[in-house]
C-alpha cells in the first residue's frame, strides 16, 4: 500500500523488491508510477515507464497518465507533450484524463499555444472535453496574459455545451483584469450573475483592478458594494 508514503520511500521499496528477487509486475509498476505522479517525480516516472517497455510489462493508458501527471506536478510540459505523442505512436488509448493532465502541464509550464493545440487535437480525435479541460486551457492563457483567448474559450464552452463554472469564469475575469481590460471584465461579471454562476472574491478583485487601471471611479465603487453585499 502506497497511501501516505512519499514517492522516495515507495521507490526505495520497489528497488528492494528487485534486490530480493521479488517479481515486479504491472500492478506494482502502476502503484509506483502513481506515487511518482502525485509527487511530481517526472524523471523517475519516465525511467520506470521506459523500464516497463524494456522488460515487456504492459504500458497502458493508466501508466502513461501517471507519468504525465508526474510531469504536470513537476512543472514540465515538454516531456508531457512527448509522452502524449508516444501514446499515439504506440496505439495506447488517450482519454480525457490524459489530455487534461497534459494541458495542465502547459498551464504550470507557462505556455498557452500548446494547450490550445491540444484542445484542437482532442476535437480531431473525438476525445471528450469537459470543464476541467477548458479550465486548464483558460488558466494557461491567463498566465501568459492572453485575455482574448480566455474569452474565446468561454464562448467555445458555451457552444459545446460544457458547464461553465465559477473557477473558469473567475480565471477569465482575472485575465482581463491583469491586462487592464475593464469592459470585458465587467461584462463577464454581469454574465455570471445572469447565468447564476457564483462570483468569487477573486473575480471582483480582478475587475476592480481593471477599473482602477482604467481610472474608472464609479464602477469601482459599485463593484466594491456588490462584493460586500454578495460575499458577506
Amino acid at each position: 500500500c502506497t497511501h501516505g508514503l512519499a514517492w522516495e520511500s515507495v521507490l526505495q521499496l520497489f528497488c528492494e523488491m528487485a534486490e530480493c528477487r521479488v517479481d515486479r509486475d504491472f500492478i506494482t509498476y502502476g502503484a509506483v508510477l502513481g506515487s511518482c505522479g502525485k509527487g511530481g517525480a517526472w524523471r523517475q516516472a519516465m525511467r520506470l515507464l521506459h523500464e516497463m517497455a524494456g522488460i515487456r510489462v504492459e504500458t497502458d493508458t493508466i501508466a502513461f497518465s501517471a507519468t504525465i501527471s508526474a510531469c504536470e506536478n513537476g512543472g514540465v510540459w515538454e516531456p508531457a507533450l512527448q509522452l502524449l505523442c508516444d501514446m499515439a505512436a504506440f496505439l495506447v488509448e488517450r482519454d480525457t484524463i490524459t489530455f487534461n493532465a497534459t494541458i495542465s502541464s502547459c498551464e504550470k509550464g507557462g505556455v498557452w499555444k500548446p494547450a490550445l493545440q491540444l484542445l484542437r487535437e482532442m476535437s480531431e480525435v473525438s476525445v471528450e472535453m469537459n470543464t476541467v479541460t477548458f479550465s486548464a486551457a483558460i488558466s494557461s492563457c491567463e498566465a501568459c496574459g492572453e485575455w482574448a483567448q480566455t474569452l474565446q474559450l468561454l464562448l467555445k464552452m458555451g457552444a459545446d455545451r460544457v458547464e461553465i463554472d465559477t473557477t473558469t469564469c473567475s480565471t477569465a475575469v482575472s485575465a482581463c483584469g491583469i491586462c487592464m481590460h475593464w469592459k470585458p471584465a465587467l461584462e463577464l461579471l454581469h454574465e455570471m450573475a445572469e447565468n447564476r454562476v457564483e462570483r468569487q472574491a477573486v473575480a471582483y478583485i480582478a475587475a476592480v483592478s481593471a477599473c482602477e487601471n482604467g481610472r474608472l471611479g464609479q464602477p469601482v465603487l459599485k463593484l466594491l458594494g456588490e462584493m460586500v453585499q454578495h460575499l458577506v
